[in-house]
């Protein structure tokens, strides 16, 4: 019986959060953080599943699933998992059951134990579909478990409890009927539960909506939301004192370093909150706020560089895989000291050797990044994937990043040192490489010859540009000049652009549509190499038969050889032909309703961060 009902629970919170991905819905006049007591330190809501379950089983991504082989294999078990459970608790959970327990609004809150270090208590709200349909179905399970005499009830302030000791003589469940609204709460007690009746009958006013930490974070997600969650993150790390963390850093001093490492870089972080909505897409923000004076120095100047406008996206080819830009880095000797000594904390052998590695760049190299590097940066960092050529003897992705460069002059003379240095370099390693140049468009770029690739770099107006290969640098070039179409003219870009505000301290593109062709144009080509390499043994193993041996027990052992070879490979470029045909191409022709994601970053003078992603859809 404890596992029914767990695996009950389990399923519902699943459920609700799988489908919380696809939907859309509206905020109603009350949720449920009206009632649930303000001392709760993790709290997720999900509105609006009853509505919008039918939208999402119309959805393009639904057929898709449903369509599919493995769901041919899967829905079966759902099926006889489904009966199982209706047997045990009386009742079928199903679309049906869902829609009517969870149809307008479901939430799930933790609160912390009176006792110290105790399991945390649970509350789990929904707002009911019908409720004497809902009642009907406890009766059912209630029923069922009356014989077992784990069923008590007791009335508090007019409204019946049902306490259920579902687990252990420790634990239990409980649940009554506020209104349309179905409550249950999990612990040592019905405290919980009994909190929350008081708020509901406005005899307390410590609800969570009126908690001033949780009013902050809420002002800062968007009012039409279907989904919430926040989080305390002071009130979370007090469930696992310091020097226990569940008895994870007991014993070695290794694990006891690596949990002051992870508490201090989470300490730092006052609240966390997020909201998803759809919008022709899943759409999604996060805010973090920070407890300014647990921030490290170095970070601290970081978390209050302004937000700018990304001058590089001009840059950016139409059809670009990835790209990602940083448009804040005000300082970045400042951010470099903080990853320094970031990394001295927390693996001080690799910092030492980085250490080492930069101070001998400075003393037989002559080069130092302060002064030859980070002097003549600009406040923009950028990388990219625009493609990935499968043409030549392995893909190459068109990998390159652009610096912005306030004094050019200097940039040049460091360059010019590290040419210098990079051949020096190869020369003593044997394998001599030299710089050339040529110029496109007007423009010089300098590259270096190394056998497949032609990596090199060009000032490209206050940018300089560094490409895996001269063609990558041409096609910047290209749309530096309207040869080509910018990034911004790209369809799918454009699909996502709403979320990225004129300015910001950092953002990301990810082009999903051409990301899933290219993985099925990467798995063609392995399958290709692997037939190559079968076509191969079975040339050999053809040569071998009128090659010419001492022995007729020597041509056997050869010949036998080469067949278990023959074999293996075959086998195995069969299963790849079979996992790619029924696994990987439905899974990615499923996937293909995703076209496009967006994140943008943005820090506030307050010391609150917003991450906003986009997930777009087909239309």
């Amino acid at each position: 019986m404890k596992k029914v009902i767990a695996a009950v629970l389990i399923l519902v919170v699943l459920t609700a959060s799988g489908v919380a991905l696809f939907l859309k819905s509206r905020e109603g006049a009350k949720g449920a953080e009206d009632f649930i007591p303000a001392e709760a330190f993790l709290y997720i809501s999900r509105k609006g599943i009853g509505n919008d379950w039918e939208k999402f089983k119309a959805s393009r991504f639904w057929k898709e699933v449903t369509s599919s082989e493995e769901w041919g294999k899967i829905e079966p078990q759902l099926r006889e998992l489904q009966r199982k459970l209706e047997s045990k608790v009386g009742f079928a959970l199903d679309g049906g059951s869902i829609r009517e327990l969870f149809g307008k609004e479901v939430a799930l809150a933790l609160l912390p134990d009176e006792r110290p270090g105790s399991i945390p208590r649970g509350l789990l709200l929904t707002r009911v579909g019908m409720k004497t349909k809902i009642q009907e179905r406890l009766a059912k399970m209630q029923d069922r478990l009356s014989g077992e005499d784990k069923l008590s009830s007791e009335s508090y302030k007019e409204v019946e409890i049902t306490n259920l000791k579902a687990f252990s003589s420790d634990i239990e469940l409980n649940y009554a009927f506020l209104g349309d609204w179905l409550v249950v709460g999990l612990g040592k007690n019905n405290s919980a539960l009994k909190e929350t009746i008081d708020i509901y009958r406005r005899e307390s006013q410590e609800s969570l909506a009126n908690d001033d930490n949780f009013q902050d974070v809420r002002a800062r997600l968007p009012k039409e939301r279907a989904g919430l969650f926040y989080l305390k993150v002071k009130e979370a790390l007090a469930l696992y004192p310091e020097g226990t963390a569940g008895g994870m850093a007991k014993g070695k001093s290794p694990l006891k370093e690596l949990n002051r490492r992870t508490r201090a870089s989470l300490e730092m972080f006052k609240s966390l909150g997020g909201a998803t909505w759809f919008d022709k897409g899943l759409k999604a923000k996060f805010c973090l706020l920070l407890n300014r004076d647990k921030i490290d120095e170095n970070l601290r100047e970081i978390y209050s560089w302004k937000p700018r406008k990304p001058e590089s996206l001009k840059y950016i080819p139409q059809g670009t895989i990835i790209y990602a830009s940083n448009n804040s880095l005000d300082d970045i000797g400042a951010y470099w000291r903080y990853l320094r000594e970031t990394l001295k904390e927390q693996n001080p052998q690799i910092a030492e050797q980085m250490s080492g590695g930069v101070e001998r760049l400075k003393t037989e190299w002559g080069l130092s990044l302060e002064d030859d590097i980070f002097s003549w940066m600009g406040n923009e960092f950028a990388y990219a994937v625009s493609e990935v050529n499968m043409e030549g003897i392995f893909p190459l992705p068109g990998y390159f990043i652009m610096i912005k460069v306030r004094d050019e002059k200097k940039a040049r003379e460091s360059l010019d040192k590290v040419e210098n240095i990079l051949e020096k370099i190869s020369v003593e390693k044997g394998f001599p490489l030299k710089f050339g140049g040529e110029e496109y468009e007007k423009e010089k770029i300098r590259a270096l010859q190394v056998p497949f690739l032609q990596p090199g770099y060009a000032f490209v107006n206050d940018f300089l540009v560094i490409g895996i290969n001269t063609s990558t640098i041409k096609k910047v070039i290209d749309a530096e000049k309207g040869k080509e179409d910018s990034l911004l003219k790209d369809a799918n870009f454009k699909r996502v652009k709403s979320i990225f505000r004129e300015k910001s301290n950092s953002l990301c593109y990810l082009n999903v549509e051409k990301t899933l062709d290219t993985v099925q144009s990467l798995t063609g080509w392995v399958l290709s190499m692997q037939e190559m390499q079968l076509s191969r043994i079975k040339s050999r193993r053809a040569a071998l038969e009128s090659r010419k041996f001492k022995t007729p027990g020597e041509r056997e052992k050869e010949l036998k050889a080469y067949q278990m070879q023959l074999d293996k490979k075959e086998r195995d470029v069969n299963n790849l032909r079979k996992n790619l045909k029924e696994r990987v191409y439905p899974l990615l022709k499923i996937l293909k309703v995703l076209k496009s994601l967006g994140v943008n970053v943005l820090t506030d003078k307050d010391g609150g961060t917003e991450q906003t992603f986009y997930l777009a859809v087909e239309e």
